[in-house]
């Protein structure tokens, strides 16, 4: 068995922040290995949850859990990884839709034991880089036509 090592760097934000543009310029300028958010829904969970949501936010909600935590493992397994997105900020997506109704609480329980679960199997990162951004400024970004892969770092002010 690999032994398992902690990740470096584990970047976070909303959708459009830059999180991947960050986590590109820490690879290339240390040398690290990136792994981007890993977005695998071989069932259309998703596309179903958009149309049915209280019928497929816990199916796809564990499967998303489930694929985050199969990275996180094979990123402990380099140990010079910087990631975009992780299982450590999986909850926060669950708890919204709990709290918006797509969620039952027993469901949101099951989800809640299984994550914990997970969590005794893999080590925290070194570092969590949380990005945060205003929301008028990514709306304005997004309805200019940029999208979330257009951010700009600003390496003099560390601001996106």
């Amino acid at each position: 068995m690999d032994e398992l090592k902690q990740v470096e760097i584990v970047v976070d934000g909303v959708t459009g922040v830059g999180k991947s543009s960050l986590v590109k310029i820490i690879c290339e300028e240390f040398g690290l290995q990136p792994f981007s958010e890993m977005f695998e829904d071989e069932n259309r969970l998703l596309h179903k949850f958009f149309y049915d949501r209280e019928k497929w936010a816990f199916p796809m909600q564990t499967n998303f859990l489930t694929n985050r935590f199969k990275q996180y493992r094979e990123a402990m397994k380099t140990g010079l990884a910087v990631m975009d997105r992780s299982i450590y900020s999986d909850r926060i997506f669950a708890r919204m839709y709990l709290e918006y109704g797509y969620l039952s609480p027993e469901e949101y329980a099951v989800y809640d034991n299984l994550l914990e679960t997970m969590l005794e199997h893999v080590i925290p990162p070194k570092l969590l880089v949380y990005l945060q951004v205003d929301t008028e400024e990514l709306f304005a970004v997004y309805t200019a036509g940029a999208g979330p892969m257009r951010w700009k770092w600003n390496g003099n002010t560390g601001i996106l």
